[in-house]
């Protein structure tokens, strides 16, 4: 399921419009490469029965499906077997947002597709787990924060009103990109001692425009780990 997901999402983007698929930020990630970010998220100790975990871009399922995988994984091994509480948990613990509705649509069908045998056994369908929405403008509620925010956020500059200009002012400057907006959505979703884990451009690490997201993240999210590839 992971492999035709990606497939599938690598296909729809193709056929997209180039102006689109750029003002998306549309570019899916391979499954190698969700299996080494989570094992980096596995090497930072979190705990995947407890934790609450978001994908602000989660088109194409690519994160939401091996986490969901990976958290009945986890609960199967603590004892949990019962069909609707593994449901039930995984579909109250685990969510996303994705501004484009196919793709929010085709991610809840590839994640109900991992997950169909439990489905069948707890006789329930998978309840809606990708909300429709532009993650720079949703609210942050304090009452439904994350211990994880985990994805491939979109990356490409990105022109901003004036209003999205003073929301991020705080590591703003000059151009933004979409992917170091996605980085500071990322610490207000976060609970206290909550990890991002993200694929990213390395940009952010030298240069003017992102000197001050390089500020906010020795202050509110210092780097545990990075990979170059």
């Amino acid at each position: 399921v992971l492999e035709a997901g990606y497939l599938i999402g690598t296909l729809y983007t193709v056929m997209l419009p180039d102006d689109t698929r750029a003002r998306l930020g549309a570019y899916y990630t391979p499954p190698l490469l969700v299996d080494r970010l989570l094992k980096n998220v596995d090497d930072s100790g979190f705990n995947w029965i407890t934790g609450r975990i978001l994908d602000p871009a989660g088109g194409g399922a690519a994160f939401l499906t091996p986490v969901a995988q990976k958290m009945l994984m986890e609960l199967k091994a603590a004892g949990v077997i019962e069909p609707k509480m593994l449901l039930r948990h995984v579909s109250t613990r685990l969510c996303g947002f994705e501004i484009d509705a196919f793709a929010a649509w085709m991610s809840e069908v590839i994640l109900e597709a991992s997950l169909i045998k439990l489905c069948i056994a707890a006789k329930k369908r998978l309840p809606s787990m990708v909300t429709v929405g532009d993650a720079l403008r949703m609210p942050v509620k304090n009452t439904e924060k994350f211990d994880l925010v985990v994805g491939n956020p979109p990356y490409g500059k990105i022109k901003l009103d004036s209003l999205l200009r003073r929301q991020y002012e705080r590591s703003l400057y000059g151009h933004a990109n979409m992917y170091g907006l996605f980085v500071d959505i990322g610490m207000r979703w976060l609970n206290e001692n909550g990890l991002i884990a993200y694929v990213t451009p390395t940009s952010f690490l030298g240069g003017q425009y992102f000197k001050a997201l390089r500020s906010l993240l020795i202050k509110e999210a210092p780097p545990i780990k990075m990979d170059f590839i």
